[in-house]
């Protein structure tokens, strides 16, 4: 393969991609889908921290300075009982037991223990700032630094994703598959459509370098707006092997993206073949979307092997090993795949 005949292509279709809106959809769909989740789940959805309280003895100024707090919503009880029902019911995220002379307690610096229960399925945000605003109320009633024990009991499991962070694999999913599957396919019939291709292979180019051109583009372009997706929702401190299901991910897009470039005669065998394949690229990230629906279903789907690893590493931060299997699986896909790719290369080459 000639480098410089690669890169001749990549540039002229970067050239032409500017002005392109197809191509700028790549960028434009995955940011759009992020917005939409961060305006809807991210801001709209919000709701204030609310937190069960119950006074042994009453006659405490605490309930006031919860009331000053615009980050929380109160309720006060009436037993310990009913704190303990609130929270296992999960109408609240924390519950917590004053006890009696509590400000008598802080004055004479005396040591206060709180029991807290905690709702296992309240996201951590709600918790952190639940303690946060405990600890300030405690403090506005002590004269100095007070000496608190909490005395935590987690109710339920735990559950710690928030909306976003449930909607990522799709989300992830549509940046690589914009930008492979349906950019490298359409890349390959423009140039059928313009009937340029063959004039292409007159040229010291090969159907090989050209080939490969557009695969690279693509994959670094899906790569590109994956870390990008990933860094909005999640984070910048992701651990390096997120890039192993990202990297294999965006290759196996290529591959089926060039094979159906290589069918496809026009852009609207393109189009129709998005649209029918759509449910089946997307499923899996669906179902990871809903723990509750049966998720043997979801592996029935070759994207499951990207979106899965992708998932765990950056929201659980899974090791390499709890997803050796997944993305043995997903390599075994790329070199199948390739292999199939190979012969229809080939007879691309013969047709022209």
């Amino acid at each position: 393969m000639n480098l410089h005949n690669i890169v001749a292509i990549i540039k002229k279709e970067v050239r032409g991609g500017i002005k392109d809106p197809l191509f700028l959809t790549v960028f434009i769909v995955p940011l759009l889908f992020t917005l939409i989740f961060q305006l809807v789940f991210g801001r709209l959805w919000v709701q204030k921290t609310v937190i069960a309280i119950f006074q042994e003895g009453g006659g405490s100024r605490i309930v006031q300075e919860f009331e000053q707090n615009d980050a929380i919503r109160i309720i006060e009880l009436l037993s310990i009982d009913a704190v303990y029902t609130e929270v296992k019911d999960k109408k609240v995220d924390v519950g917590v037991i004053f006890p009696e002379n509590l400000e008598d307690k802080l004055k004479n610096a005396e040591k206060v223990i709180l029991k807290v229960y905690i709702n296992g399925e309240s996201l951590a945000k709600n918790r952190t700032i639940a303690g946060t605003a405990i600890a300030s109320a405690l403090r506005n009633l002590s004269p100095n630094s007070p000496s608190v024990n909490f005395e935590e009991i987690q109710i339920g499991e735990e559950k710690s994703l928030n909306l976003i962070q449930q909607a990522l694999p799709i989300i992830v999913l549509v940046a690589i598959l914009f930008g492979t599957f349906m950019l490298s396919s359409t890349f390959l019939v423009k140039e059928k459509e313009k009937r340029t291709l063959s004039a292409l292979l007159v040229t010291p180019l090969s159907i090989s370098e050209l080939l490969f051109a557009y695969g690279l583009l693509s994959v670094t372009l899906s790569l590109f707006m994956a870390l990008v997706i990933l860094f909005l929702n999640v984070g910048f401190n992701l651990p390096i092997i997120i890039l192993i299901p990202l990297i294999l991910g965006s290759i196996f897009g290529v591959e089926l993206g060039l094979m159906l470039g290589i069918f496809a005669k026009d852009m609207a065998t393109i189009f129709a073949a998005i649209k029918s394949l759509g449910i089946f690229l997307y499923a899996p990230a669906i179902v990871l979307i809903f723990p509750n629906w049966p998720q043997w279903i979801a592996k029935i789907f070759p994207t499951y092997y990207i979106i899965y690893p992708v998932f765990r590493i950056s929201i659980f931060r899974d090791s390499f090993s709890k997803v050796s299997l997944d993305l043995a699986i997903l390599l075994g896909l790329v070199v199948l795949f390739f292999a199939l790719l190979v012969p229809l290369v080939k007879r691309l080459k013969i047709n022209q």
